[in-house]
């Protein structure tokens, strides 16, 4: 025991020790969360409180849930629980489903657009690739926020000003309801419903909350800040009217809010949980006290946010921040920064360029080519290698052949305008905003 407490620091070693009872621990960026939780749960086991058994570890991602669970085994814990939400939920269903319908568990489907496209079909809306897209995003955030589609039709002007979508709420509903149907008439089920099937069973049927409940006694709940209306649904039918639950997260970085999640479940935790004992980790071992002086100033815009990290590295290069004219001033002036310290000895892996759009990628990329440094995208196609880029390329050669009265500005503009360019860009829809915004460079 001893062991398992003496890696930790004074603030980790703090929550770690608490191993009763409500609890939430706020971790800022690189201040040993995952190491905290792991050695409270290690810790709890070799205290004899918790019964490895009857332990759930819930994290957002499987890879978290393997490391998780790998740091367990290296301290001596095994048999405890380690599971995304989505994963538990499905463990759980193959299990009481059966028992309780004539039918099998609906068959898990990986992608919802062909069903989509089917509903916007029925219905009579576009089934663009592009609609579909969008589609399929806005159905899913109605589902993790407990909208059906009545209740998205009545609500979502309150709730979602700006739908991401160029159709009307009442067209969106209407595809939202046919895919409803559609997937009930072919025996589907998306991820999505696999969390919203269990919340029901545990909500109508005691037997199967009665028997989560005895399986289940000791809860942690990773990255608590990217909770989304369903998972803390489901989690609190988890619970029940038990106490052991501890949760951890940073309210700073939440990062799935696009999707439905809220930071408002951690913050308010507290006053969910009366007598929940709350712990803080600033001492970020990740960042420089440099990157932190210049993180705590953002953090205090917020002025309900009174979290500051505080640095446990040594001291390194002072962050500058630097504006240019345009796009192309800023990428020739930080290929040349990156020429320079490769110059010094850096290695180009060890440089990043962080960008905001898809589209801003081309001109880093024509830049640093330009000075002959090796290039890697993460995440992302290189610039002329997106359908949209290709397509336009076509057209281009095509309609620039032969001479031409007028000037290159309008004939480019006229040939981009036949495959999606306009000069204003779209008003709603992340797939043609994208879209438009790879057309647009090309007209810049």
């Amino acid at each position: 025991m001893s062991e398992i407490l003496n890696r930790l620091d004074s603030q980790q070693r703090a929550a770690a020790e608490c191993v009763g009872g409500p609890v939430v621990i706020y971790a800022g960026a690189g201040t040993g969360k995952t190491r905290t939780i792991t050695h409270r749960i290690a810790y709890g086991v070799t205290q004899g409180v918790y019964e490895p058994t009857q332990t759930l570890a819930v994290t957002f991602t499987t890879r978290a849930a393997g490391e998780l669970r790998s740091r367990l085994a290296s301290l001596g814990v095994h048999g405890v629980q380690v599971r995304t939400f989505h994963s538990a939920a499905l463990r759980q269903l193959r299990f009481f489903y059966p028992e309780y319908f004539a039918t099998s568990l609906p068959e898990l489907v990986n992608s919802k657009f062909q069903y989509v496209a089917q509903a916007a079909s029925r219905v009579h809306v576009s089934n663009s690739t592009d609609t579909i897209r969008d589609l399929v995003a806005e159905i899913e955030w109605a589902k993790v926020n407990l909208l059906s589609p009545e209740s998205y039709r009545n609500l979502v002007t309150e709730q979602r000003r700006v739908p991401q979508v160029d159709l009307s709420i009442d067209e969106i509903a209407k595809v939202y309801d046919a895919y409803t149907a559609i997937t009930d008439e072919s025996h589907v089920m998306d991820f999505e419903d696999v969390l919203l099937l269990m919340t029901a069973m545990l909500d109508n049927f005691p037997e199967v909350a009665s028997a989560i409940h005895k399986q289940y006694k000791f809860f942690t709940v990773d990255e608590f800040q990217d909770v989304s209306p369903v998972q803390y649904e489901l989690l609190n039918l988890w619970v029940g009217n038990r106490q052991d639950l501890c949760v951890v997260g940073d309210p700073a970085q939440t990062i799935y809010s696009f999707s439905g999640a809220t930071s408002s479940y951690l913050r308010q935790f507290v006053s969910h949980f009366p007598q929940a004992q709350e712990f803080e980790l600033t001492h970020s071992y990740r960042s420089t006290p440099e990157i932190l002086a210049v993180a705590n100033q953002v953090l205090a815009k917020d002025s309900s946010d009174t979290f500051r990290l505080q640095a446990t590295r040594d001291s390194g290069s002072d962050v500058t921040i630097s504006s240019y004219s345009d796009d192309i001033a800023e990428a020739r002036e930080i290929a040349k920064t990156i020429l320079s310290l490769v110059a010094q000895g850096t290695a180009p892996r060890d440089i990043a360029i962080l960008y905001r759009i898809n589209s801003q990628s081309e001109i880093f990329e024509a830049e640093l080519s330009a000075l002959g440094l090796p290039i890697t995208l993460r995440g992302a196609e290189r610039f002329f290698e997106r359908p949209e880029v290709k397509t336009a390329l076509l057209h281009l050669r095509a309609g620039l052949v032969g001479d031409s009265n007028r000037t290159l500005t309008s004939t480019v503009s006229d040939i981009l305008s036949s495959v999606g360019w306009a000069a204003q860009p779209p008003d709603s829809g992340r797939s043609a905003l994208e879209k438009w915004e790879s057309l647009n460079t090309l007209v810049d």
